[in-house]
């Protein structure tokens, strides 16, 4: 999931975007963030007992927080089951590893799963010698991800696909190549000789500027730069690879905010100049950073592992042991206290409901929610009743995912890359395909292929009306039209998993709408912090950094809280 569903990125984006870094920052109504943890210099009590906390420092890591003496019971009816110092709700790729750094450092943790299996929306499927994925497929191998598969003794386990596996767009009835240098690209036959030169001139800053500064949709942004051609034929089948999105109502500064900065880099508005200042900052910073971990692998991979991507959040299990609960869904949240805004030291609790009907109660100092934005929503409501209103905003559409073999004889051609895209003008309902045997071939049986295409999205909301026979239909329809011999047979359907709630939107307004649900979480509920996808990022590198920074901010929380405590009690 490098870049949603498809992680299609092409690779002139992928390096254009990788020297900005996006800044996690959220201003709230009482005091503006400057880093990940500054929202707890708002706490009131905090600054009262710094200079009293800092006299009695004695010790840098935590194993458990002790809780008061006395709390409110969260019902007559229930009593406690358990206590943790960080209760983590999802055990997809950022709960995972947030847990798990957060176990490493020391901090009590607990995960629960409400489903029977740890992975959230990764789901790795192993059968008939077919090994395929029903939701992300691959990543792109991050200095933050390859620290984890370190630490998770997954090195041996990493499978890399081939840099140089071409990638394609499907536009009137032939696959075109997308190109992976400059040379490439004025070859590039998607584009007429009138659209490269439009999006050559807009690239080095010949475009129409944004004088009122609004913020722009990706569509808005994108033809304003490059032009319409380049929307139409390479960036709108990107956005459905990526997003399953409608570029017309993404944001671009929330959605591709790298990207975008990098029209704010430079004198000029280009995006080329951008990009060589950008090159030139991270080369000269490179030896002020420290490495992060010693794995090295090609510039320009796609990851997954041996048996599928639910490696990842299986080895945490693994490693975690019981503190890792599935079948356990969260049903109500309670805490103590009076619940006015900065109050510290809160105790929370968490009801549950698991497998055999039974209810358990966990007390916990800290809470992460990796559970999508609607979820989280109905869980938040008692306490912060217009940010769950702002949560439940956030558009989520329905994608399914087709997983399909076909006999290598049934191909008109050596099947060779990566996959392809299909713009949206086409008219074809699936929105692109990845040729995963093509990618790890050891994942299929001899004179076997195996595709993973997804259909539906932001702009085919029908879909989700469909049968799993009608989907299967329609998918492998449109592959004959792409890659199938007239007389191919019919595909051996390994997988169709509806995501009736897939990916969330980042449209207009999603940044302002975070930084007011932001704000009012840290200002009612301490402790608390959300960390599903609809903030970090879809992508797995995003999910993983993301997992790591909550760790960070939980672990201090619950260090400065304790020793706030300790200075208290005489």
């Amino acid at each position: 999931m490098s870049s949603g569903f498809l992680c299609f990125c092409p690779n002139a984006v992928i390096k254009a975007a990788q020297y900005v870094r996006p800044k996690n920052t959220f201003s709230c109504k009482h005091y503006t963030c400057k880093n990940r943890n500054s929202w707890f210099y708002g706490n009131e009590l905090y600054i009262k007992r710094r200079k009293v906390v800092e006299q009695q420092r004695t010790t840098s890591h935590v194993s458990k927080l002790p809780f008061r003496q006395t709390w409110k019971a969260v019902s007559a009816q229930h009593t406690e089951d358990g206590e943790c110092s960080v209760l983590i709700i999802g055990s997809g790729v950022t709960g995972s590893t947030a847990a798990f750094q957060l176990a490493e450092s020391g901090i009590d943790v607990l995960v629960a799963e409400k489903n029977e299996q740890v992975g959230g929306n990764i789901i790795s499927r192993k059968e008939q010698g077919f090994i395929w994925e029903e939701g992300p497929n691959t990543f792109q191998p991050t200095p933050d991800i390859l620290v984890m598969i370190e630490k998770l003794g997954l090195v041996d386990k990493l499978v890399l696909a081939d840099a140089k596996l071409p990638r394609y767009v499907f536009y009137q009835d032939k696959l075109h190549k997308i190109p992976s240098s400059p040379f490439e690209a004025c070859q590039f036959s998607l584009l007429s000789t009138r659209g490269k030169l439009r999006a050559f001139l807009g690239a080095i800053g010949f475009a129409p500027m944004n004088l009122k500064k609004k913020e722009e949709t990706v569509r808005d942004f994108v033809t304003r730069h490059l032009g319409e051609e380049v929307y139409e034929r390479l960036v709108d089948p990107f956005i459905s690879g990526v997003y399953a999105g409608d570029p017309s109502k993404l944001s671009m500064k929330a959605a591709f905010k790298r990207v975008q900065a990098l029209e704010e880099k430079g004198v000029t508005q280009s995006l080329i100049e951008g990009a060589i200042i950008r090159m030139f900052e991270t080369k000269n910073s490179k030896g002020k950073k420290e490495t992060k971990g010693s794995l090295k692998v090609p510039r320009g991979s796609l990851g997954s592992f041996k048996d599928g991507l639910q490696m990842y959040p299986q080895s945490v299990q693994s490693k975690l042991s019981n503190k890792v609960k599935t079948g356990w869904k969260l049903i109500r949240l309670e805490k103590s206290g009076n619940g006015s805004s900065h109050q510290s030291c809160e105790d929370y609790f968490a009801v549950f409901q698991i497998p055999n009907g039974i209810t358990k109660v966990i007390r916990t100092k800290a809470l992460i929610f990796t559970s999508p934005a609607y979820i989280t929503a109905s869980l938040l409501r008692p306490f912060i009743p217009n940010a769950s209103d702002l949560l439940e905003q956030i558009y989520y559409p329905c994608v399914v995912s087709v997983s399909l073999a076909y006999p290598s004889s049934s191909f008109r051609f050596p099947l060779s890359g990566f996959g392809h895209l299909i713009p949206r003008s086409t008219k074809i309902r699936t929105l692109g395909t990845i040729w995963s045997s093509s990618l790890f071939p050891y994942r299929v049986p001899e004179g076997y292929h195996l595709l993973s295409s997804y259909i539906g999205g932001a702009q085919d909301t029908d879909i989700a009306s469909l049968s799993e026979d009608q989907v299967v239909k329609q998918v492998d329809s449109d592959i004959r039209k792409i890659l199938l011999r007239q007389d191919a047979a019919l595909p051996k359907v390994l997988g169709v998993r509806h995501w009736n709630k897939a990916i969330p939107q980042y449209e207009l307004g999603h940044l302002s709408r975070m930084e007011t649900i932001q704000s009012q979480v840290s200002e009612t509920l301490p402790g608390v912090f959300l960390g599903g996808n609809y903030v970090s990022g879809i992508s797995f590198g995003d999910c993983v950094s993301f997992g790591m920074q909550l760790a960070d901010q939980a672990s201090y929380y619950i260090k400065e809280n304790t020793e706030l405590l300790s200075s208290t009690v005489v």
